[in-house]
Parts: structure tokens; sequence; C-alpha cells
């Protein structure tokens, strides 16, 4: 029943997939849509980006061996990917970015946007597509019983041939209608594993005191899981691809606080999943594998089956939407503006998706090595929040900036932060909190003492496109 289920859904979203496909003439439609997108596919892309292998798998695993305190993550998150929303809607629009590193480019000049597009789309979105090629690994190996490198494969080669396709258009529209199925498959889960123990007041009220307390993790842990997950989602490239899709700003902000909204409601029902999960299988079961061991465990196999496919889902709208995020910024800010300055939309095309098959093999590669979800998310996310952040908030709010300031802290913040991960976490510090000091404080400094440089546009650009769109 699982195969069937399985079969029908990939039919179903591979045809609408295909019949998107036939829209896309040129860069433009295969990155952005057109910008022609309205409330429903970008409330639901936004919320199937957000709600992959980490959102379902790896969140219900930390509720398994963490408990509630591990949802104090998702606050900064919303709330920074909301404000993301309000603050820089206009000027994203106004500047017309594809990507971060196209604002480093118009803000600090060429130079200054190498280094965000090598960490965007190699440091960053590939191995966040790996998580998922993980995540649908785990899935096929605890539903199917097959190994599970064979389940990685499978995954790699429908995401691949589902972005190569159609772009923005195959991802926009059929995340909004894998949401459906995903919000279902969620709260379906929550409502009957809380059921199998007597309601939810009676499986809390049985469940150990620390896993239950929202206060148990450490204030060095919750500050650092602010930091890794709410500054990123300020500078989340994919957010920033859907607000620049949408038809007004109006719908772009409206749509993106919606679909961030209703992923927190998703991540508290994920993380009591794995909760009520520690009574209902065996403890022993590793944390990449409660969700699905849980799903198999208290279902009949014909309803299993539609659990399968809204975890199946959730998994590829995410593996697709980082597949085109990042084939986006190294098309555009690697090979367009260092290769080939001369790219006509039509041919940028093509680059397009040889970009996008290139960083899936790289991502197929790290999804073989490194088997664990949480290593790298957390790895990707921290590195990439230690660089980008305080540049971002630099060009949109505070014109003295400067290239050369920007530049250097940007090189001195990802050598400390992959070196502090290399050396294993001292102190036992997440390398975000060094990292990020290191890039503000050398930000500030180097930009009070040196000139801006000639091919820099000195602006701060939330101020001057606020009232725009």
């Amino acid at each position: 029943m699982y195969f069937y289920w399985l079969v029908a859904y990939l039919t179903i979203i591979i045809s609408v997939g295909y019949f998107f496909s036939k829209r896309v003439k040129d860069a433009d439609d295969y990155a952005l849509a057109g910008s022609s997108l309205g409330f429903f596919p970008i409330c639901g892309t936004i919320m199937a980006t957000a709600t992959g292998s980490f959102a379902i798998i790896a969140t219900s695993g930390r509720g398994f061996t963490t408990g509630l305190s591990f949802l104090t993550w998702n606050i900064g998150y919303v709330l920074f990917g909301i404000l993301a929303a309000v603050l820089l809607a206009s000027a994203i629009r106004s500047l017309k970015l594809y990507t971060i590193p196209e604002l480093f480019k118009r803000r600090f000049g060429k130079w200054a946007a190498l280094l965000p597009a090598l960490t965007i789309g190699l440091m960053f979105l590939i191995p966040l597509f790996a998580v998922q090629l993980v995540g649908m690994g785990s899935v096929m190996s605890s539903t199917f019983g097959i190994e599970f490198e064979v389940g990685v494969l499978i995954g790699f080669i429908v995401c691949v041939g589902f972005t190569l396709a159609g772009g923005m258009f195959s991802v926009a529209y059929t995340d909004a209608l894998q949401m459906v199925i995903i919000l279902f498959g969620v709260v379906l889960l929550f409502v009957l594993s809380a059921e199998q123990l007597g309601g939810v007041a009676l499986a809390f009220k049985n469940s150990t005191p620390e896993i239950v307390d929202p206060f148990s993790i450490s204030f060095g842990d919750w500050f650092s899981l602010l930091l890794i997950f709410g500054t990123l989602s300020f500078v989340y490239q994919t957010t920033w691809q859907r607000i620049a899709a949408a038809k007004s700003k109006r719908i772009a902000v409206r749509a993106v606080s919606t679909g961030f909204g209703i992923v927190f409601i998703m991540t508290i029902l994920t993380v009591c999943i794995g909760i009520f999960a520690r009574q209902l299988i065996p403890m022993e079961t590793k944390p990449d594998m409660v969700y699905s061991t849980l799903m198999t465990e208290i279902m009949p196999p014909k309803i299993a089956g539609l659990f399968v496919v809204t975890l199946f889902s959730a998994i590829l709208t995410s593996a697709t939407s980082f597949l085109l995020s990042g084939a986006t910024s190294i098309a555009r800010d690697i090979y367009t503006e260092w290769i080939n300055p001369r790219s006509t939309k039509e041919s940028l095309l093509k680059i397009l998706r040889w970009a996008t098959a290139f960083m899936a093999i790289i991502g197929l590669g790290i999804a073989f090595s490194v088997k664990d979800i949480w290593t790298i998310t957390l790895y990707a996310k921290a590195v990439s929040a230690s660089i980008l952040f305080f540049p971002v908030l630099a060009a949109f709010f505070w014109r003295q900036a400067t290239t050369v300031g920007v530049i250097t802290s940007m090189l001195i913040a990802a050598l400390v932060a992959i070196s502090w991960q290399a050396l294993g976490s001292p102190f036992e510090t997440n390398a975000v909190i060094p990292g990020m000091a290191i890039n503000l404080l050398t930000l500030v400094i180097v930009s009070l003492v040196t000139n801006h440089s000639s091919d820099e546009d000195p602006v701060a650009y939330y101020f001057k496109y606020r009232n725009q769109f």
C-alpha cells in the first residue's frame, strides 16, 4: 500500500510540474515565476520550504530526545522571518534582487558579492539539500525496507528531474498543493498519537518532568539556536526569492507572515509528536527515525500510506526550493559575474539548469558522507549566519559601512566559525557566537577607519526604498 500511495503521489506531482514547465521561457520565469505569484502559492511555498527534513524529521527527533524546550529555537526563526518580510520587502522588490549576493554587488561592489555567493550556494543550500536527501533515505528505509543509500538515490532523481523541468513555477504551485497534504498529515498524526495515550493532557502528565519543561534547555544552547535560526531566517535567500516572485509587496508581506505563523504551529505539533512517541515506540529508536517509525507503528497500512506521502511531500518541497535557490546563486552570482558577463536570459536558463544538476550531485555526496540531519543543518546554518547577518544589515541600515569593512568582516568570521567547528566547539559554545561577534566587531572598526570605494553605492537601502511598492 505504501508503494501505491507513493506512485500515485509522484505521478500527480510530476504531472503538475510538467504542466508548469511549459510556462518557463527564460531565467526570470525559472527563478522568480515572472513575479506573478499570488497569496496562495507564495504562502504555500514559504511553508513548504520551512517544513522539510529538519522541521519534520529532526524536530520530532529532538522532541523525542530533548522535549518541549526544543521549541525555543523556532520562536526566533518565525519572528525574524516575518520581520524580514515587513522591513525588507520594499527594498528587495525595488532592487529586483534574485539573490542575496546581488545586494552585496549593488551596495559594496563586485568583489564583496563573491564570498556571499560561495557561502549561499556551496556552504548553505547544498548541505540543506543534502539534509533532504538524508530524510528521503530515512523514509524509504523505514517504510519500504530498502537500503538507505537506495532511498537517497531515488529522492535525488525525483528532486533533480522535478526542479529542472519547471523552476519556480513548478516549485511554488506544487508546494502550495502539497502543503494541504503535509498539514493534514502532521495534524492527524498528532491527534491519533495523543489518542493512543488517552489524550494530550494525560500524555504530558505521563511524560518525565524534564521532557515537558519548556525551559530545560541551557541558556547557552537557547541563545545559540536563537542566533543560528533567527538571524539566518532574516537573510534567508529562499524567502527573499518568494518576496520578489509575488505580484505585489502587500501579497508578499501577508503571504510570508502567514506562512511563518503556520510553520510555528506545525513545529509545536511536531515536537509534541516526538514527546508522545517516547511512550509509543522503543526508546532506542534513532532520532531521525522517530517520525516514520511512529507513523508505521500506530497506523494501518492503508492510512500509513497517506502518511508516507505527507512526509515525502514535506521533504521534496524543501529539497526543490533549496536546489532552485542555490542554482540561481551559482548561475547569476558566480557564472554571470565571473565567467560570462554577456549571458542572455535565454542562455542563463541553460546555466541555471546545469547549476541545479551540479549542486544536486555535490549534495548527494554529502548525504552519503554525513547521515545525521541535525549535524549537517547546524553546521551549515551556524557558519552561514556568522558570515552573512551583520553585512546584510549594514547594506540595508548603515550607510557608513565600507567595502573593505564588509569583505574583511566576512572573511574573518568565516575563518573563525569554520575553525571553531573543526576544533569541536571549545567551551561548549556554538561557532555562531564567536563568528557573529568577530563579524560585527570587524565590520564596525574597519568601516570607520576606511573610505568608501569607487564602485560602492553608499546608501542605506531600507531608508531609500521603504515607501515604494
